[in-house]
């Protein structure tokens, strides 16, 4: 091919150029992916919760109290979708949050909750940040 010609320009073609855009790309949805798997995963405990439960009222049920984080997570992400720097804040916001507003002080529990949350704000920050250049 001829270089700068208008069928198929040479920078299309340069291995250096692909490999930096599906780096970007991939690191632009890797924080997405992931935050959307924390929910389903957060979910999932809400299920086991409502599976383990006696009340059968829907009101005083733990289902709905362990659904509320992950609405509320729901909504940060899809604010974090289109503006990544504050939903990351937010995201690491939350982290803090719950490890400072938990009655029981559990390593497991701030493993399970907190630090995927504040990892993923960070890892916003991060793709935001690349994604500029």
């Amino acid at each position: 091919m001829i270089k700068g010609s208008i069928v198929a320009p040479y920078h299309f073609f340069d291995g250096k150029i692909m490999r930096e855009k599906s780096h970007k790309s991939a690191l632009f949805y890797a924080p997405r992916l992931l935050s959307v798997v924390l929910l389903v995963i957060l979910t999932f405990f809400a299920v086991d919760a409502y599976q383990s439960a006696e009340s059968t009222t829907f009101g005083n049920s733990p289902f709905a109290i362990y659904l509320f984080p992950v609405f509320v997570l729901l909504i940060i992400t899809a604010i974090s979708w289109k503006k990544a720097r504050f939903g990351g804040t937010l995201f690491i916001i939350g982290g803090f949050f719950y490890a400072f507003m938990v009655d029981e002080f559990s390593v497991s529990s701030l493993a399970m909750v907190a630090t995927p949350l504040i990892l993923l704000g960070v890892l916003f920050h991060v793709s935001q940040y690349f994604y500029e250049k």
